[in-house]
């Protein structure tokens, strides 16, 4: 019988390192005593699903994105334990009750039974009879989107499917559990073999069309140039524009949006949206090899965090920001002689530079925002932003179609947009030098 642990090689899945696909019960012990329990781990899940098919049901506290991680790696495992012990496909995944023993060991005891016979195993066939570990990336990929962006729709919003995956994942969660409590893995053999075969063929087929795929060079810092270029253009002498900076007094409501805003950005540190912009910029439009090549560039629960926050950001923005200028009033604005691209906070343990703005830009925040905010209606805002997202998880860049947006133009604009909110909340935190120290 052919040995297939020998085809499950660590940079063919996202996140399992080989000393898990060598040991599966490590993982299980390391999860299920380390990580969490099963009760609080199930509730977790069905949060995650909740969200994810209906925004009404988030909760007062923000999903936690990297659940969605932990989801996938299980996913992972659940996949090495199914090639190890060979465990059989089954023809109707969603046909749970084999019989009305079944049935009555579920609803009295809570015990998944398989012609009267608990087993993790049949759980795990169900899964990946329904769908292949690919199929499942894409699923739970649009899950980790859907939590993010309350205006996508998590599997088309089809109730039927959706209901299918959460009795899927949760059923599987409970099979692992039960594989970490029995200490071992299942002792079993699968009747439809030569269909494991085909699959492994198969998927086997796929791995290496993927080791394949040449890397795409590209220049990487793209976008980098064309904020330097950006950083050289001198502003024009004079501008009308509706705003007077001198005469604006931060009223309760001002206040309270900034806070927001400072919130999302998460306090000081720009260098992080910095890099995440120019991580989508990279992973939209480059190549790679394999997961482990394409998360040299990005590390996708970071990357789902700050697409959270960038979903965020922009309702507060369309909501709010109007509070900020006098759109009555018009003076001419020239630069401020004091402004640079270079910045440090006066405790002087935060530095750094706008690498997006111009000189003009940096000196009045709160016009240059509303500007920038309308260059693109929300939707596009939103759709592009997730478009990229989306992109990252697509190894071969090569058939794929984008459409006419300009990446590097939209994502200089979205630096910019990002530049102007940290400048706008941090204004009386920052002193403007001409270098960094």
């Amino acid at each position: 019988m052919k040995n297939t642990q020998k085809k499950l090689k660590a940079k063919h899945f996202r996140y399992l390192s080989r000393e898990y696909i060598d040991d599966p019960l490590k993982y299980l012990e390391d999860f299920f005593v380390h990580e969490t329990e099963i009760d609080y781990w199930l509730r977790d899940l069905n949060i995650l699903i909740n969200v994810a098919a209906n925004a009404q049901l988030n909760p007062p506290v923000q999903a936690n994105n990297y659940n969605v991680k932990q989801l996938i790696e299980q996913v992972e495992i659940a996949y090495v334990i199914f090639k190890k012990c060979n465990i059989q496909l089954l023809e109707n995944p969603l046909d749970f009750f084999a019989n009305k023993a079944d049935y009555w060991n579920y609803v009295r005891d809570g015990v998944f039974t398989s012609n009267d016979i608990e087993s993790p195993v049949d759980n795990i066939g169900r899964f990946f009879s329904y769908q292949t570990l690919k199929q499942w990336y894409k699923t739970l990929d649009n899950l980790w989107i859907k939590i993010g962006d309350s205006d996508d729709e998590f599997l088309g919003n089809r109730a039927n499917e959706i209901l299918a995956v959460r009795e899927l994942i949760q059923r599987l969660a409970i099979s692992l559990h039960k594989i970490y409590e029995h200490k071992t893995l299942p002792d079993n053999i699968a009747n439809n073999q030569e269909d494991i075969e085909n699959e492994e063929n198969q998927d086997q087929k796929s791995f290496e069309q993927t080791d394949n795929i040449e890397t795409t060079e590209g220049p990487s810092d793209t976008v980098e140039n064309e904020i330097s270029e950006n950083l050289t253009i001198e502003a024009s002498a004079s501008e009308k524009i509706n705003i007077s900076p001198t005469e604006i007094e931060k009223r309760p409501h001002q206040i309270e949006t900034i806070q927001k805003i400072k919130n999302i950005l998460g306090g000081e540190d720009l260098h992080d949206w910095q890099a995440f912009i120019n991580g989508l910029y990279i992973s939209a439009e480059k190549s790679f090899k394999n997961w482990d090549k394409a998360f040299e560039v990005y590390i996708p629960e970071s990357r789902f965090w700050l697409f959270t926050q960038s979903i965020a950001l922009l309702d507060i923005l369309y909501e709010e920001i109007f509070w900020f200028v006098d759109r009555n009033a018009e003076i001419a604005l020239t630069p401020r002689q004091e402004v640079s691209s270079y910045y440090l906070f006066r405790d002087k343990n935060k530095t750094g530079n706008f690498k997006a703005l111009s000189l003009l830009e940096t000196s009045y925040p709160e016009y240059y925002l509303i500007k920038m905010l309308f260059t693109y209606p929300i939707v596009d805002w939103r759709d592009n932003i997730t478009d990229l997202i989306h992109r990252g998880f697509i190894l071969d860049k090569g058939n794929v179609y984008y459409g006419e947006l300009d990446i590097p133009e939209f994502l200089l604009n979205f630096q910019k947009l990002i530049e102007l909110c940290y400048l706008l909340v941090n204004q009386d935190e920052i002193t403007f030098t001409k270098s960094i120290p």
